[in-house]
């Protein structure tokens, strides 16, 4: 065509071309406009799902370690301030005639001291003196005796750096008993499953189809009955060979939508700040990909909101592309980076040339160093290992109900669906065999495959835990010296 020959056109000619031209505009405004719709689920979705899997994994692994806590702890302790209170009657007793102690304790008789009730000391002190022998011979200046307690009070300490490895008839748990936490521990496993993902995924997928279908068809009868649309302008919304320009009740639904799932992650970011810190990095991850998450929606409005990019930028550079940038951080940052950290982990390890099993032994034996241990694997959401190492030391040291003991670890540790199930392969087989090896007297080594396993599977957790607490690597540098 000559350039004549396109000055003269027909209006009825340009007025087509102007309506194209339109159409073309508004087609691409509406496909840009159209993601907040078919993108939020994928958007929100994940990040609301890792705030719930960190916090019920938090609670999962807290009801876990408390389930099963022994109550010897508590007695232990009490056993320690009651020895106590025995050596401070024991060094009272011992001290010289007209010492003044009488008139200390006179004067505060009717109180308590660390538990020692001082009546009962004045009394003691009070007999002492009128039975007391020459200062000469007293014990309090013998060299033996002041031996033997500097002796006592060293065993005393050993043993409280020492974890208790007795085991009471109490710590043995009936199942039955615990039959409200442990429906807890199911709904909290059940929510922090694939199973409930994929189906809360599959399900918000049919109830945004269910929705578009609904409001597709009142767009419709509207249309047949007086030719006139609510939700989209001059065209359909089951009309998929080009766009079309969304009306207000549109834009309304699509943001009643984006607000309820902005509420569920605000009520799951609120509950994942409750949580304790993961070692893994999850809530940190998680934190990140919330920021990045916020800048990327109010990129998206403001370019939305400016004509300038709406229409002329967006026809080269859609600014879409923010939302789909943010959805390849989130991967980049929640799935890549994890991989990367622990293939560089592995060969670390594997260049380690340490037998750390004989540490793991040694760490354990230790109360300070089990309870930083333990912490340590509660937040990385694997206690079991650590648990049932210390009820099989409790086992070998008992004397009395080794057979009740055996079968609540059996039950706790080595059943299917168990509460604190170990990862160990063809479990119910491992089951049955110790099982047949229970008698009355059952032998001391009944559980020592499972305790290898143990210490092999919390290698992973010594390493890491090494190369993240200071002081669990000073006392397993100590340990070497």
């Amino acid at each position: 065509m000559s350039k004549n020959s396109s000055c003269n056109l027909s209006a009825v000619e340009l007025t087509t071309i102007e309506a194209m031209k339109k159409e073309q505009a508004a087609s691409r405004v509406a496909q840009h406009k159209e993601m907040p719709t078919t993108k939020t689920m994928a958007i929100a979705l994940p990040l609301i799902f890792r705030f719930m899997r960190a916090f019920f994994m938090y609670k999962i692994n807290l009801t876990k370690t408390k389930l099963f806590e022994s109550n010897t702890i508590d007695s232990e302790s009490k056993k320690h301030e009651l020895v106590d209170q025995q050596l401070t009657l024991e060094s009272i007793e011992s001290l010289p005639p007209n010492s003044g102690a009488e008139l200390v304790i006179t004067k505060m008789d009717s109180f308590q001291v660390h538990g020692v009730n001082l009546q009962e000391v004045s009394n003691t002190i009070k007999g002492n003196n009128e039975h007391q022998q020459p200062v000469e011979n007293s014990s309090y200046h013998s060299d033996g005796g002041s031996s033997n307690r500097t002796s006592s009070a060293s065993t005393d300490d050993l043993d409280n750096d020492t974890i208790s490895t007795t085991w009471s008839a109490a710590d043995v748990k009936d199942m039955a008993s615990l039959k409200k936490e442990m429906r807890k521990l199911q709904i909290y496993n059940f929510l922090v499953s694939t199973k409930f993902m994929g189906t809360v995924y599959l399900c918000s997928f049919i109830f945004g189809f269910i929705i578009w279908a609904i409001l597709g068809g009142i767009d419709e009868a509207l249309n047949s009955n007086s030719n006139n649309r609510i939700f989209v302008v001059e065209s359909s919304m089951f009309e998929f060979r080009h766009g079309c320009s969304m009306t207000f009740y549109t834009v309304l639904t699509i943001g009643l939508e984006v607000v309820g799932y902005v509420i569920l992650e605000l009520i799951f970011l609120a509950l994942c700040v409750k949580a304790d810190k993961d070692t893994w990095g999850i809530k940190k991850e998680s934190f990140i990909v919330t920021i990045v998450q916020l800048l990327s929606a109010i990129l998206f409005i403001i370019c939305g909101s400016i004509e300038v990019i709406s229409e002329l930028v967006d026809y080269y550079v859609p600014y879409g592309f923010f939302i789909w940038g943010y959805m390849y951080f989130e991967l980049f940052m929640c799935c890549t980076i994890p991989v990367i950290r622990s293939i560089y982990f592995d060969y670390t390890k594997l260049n380690s040339n340490e037998s750390n099993e004989s540490n793991i032994e040694k760490v354990l034996k230790n109360k300070k160093m089990f309870k930083i241990m333990l912490d340590f694997a509660r937040r990385s959401y694997c206690t079991e290992s650590l648990q049932c190492w210390k009820d099989i030391q409790r086992y070998k040291r008992s004397t009395k109900n080794r057979k009740k003991i055996a079968n609540h670890i059996l039950q706790v540790y080595l059943s299917i669906n168990s509460p604190l199930e170990l990862n160990i392969p063809k479990i119910e087989q491992c089951n049955s065999e110790i099982t047949s090896q229970l008698t009355e007297k059952p032998p001391a080594n009944l559980f020592h495959k499972i305790q290898q396993h143990c210490l092999i599977d919390m290698t992973d957790l010594f390493e890491r835990l090494k190369n993240s607490n200071t002081e669990f690597a000073s006392f397993i540098t100590s340990l070497k010296d």
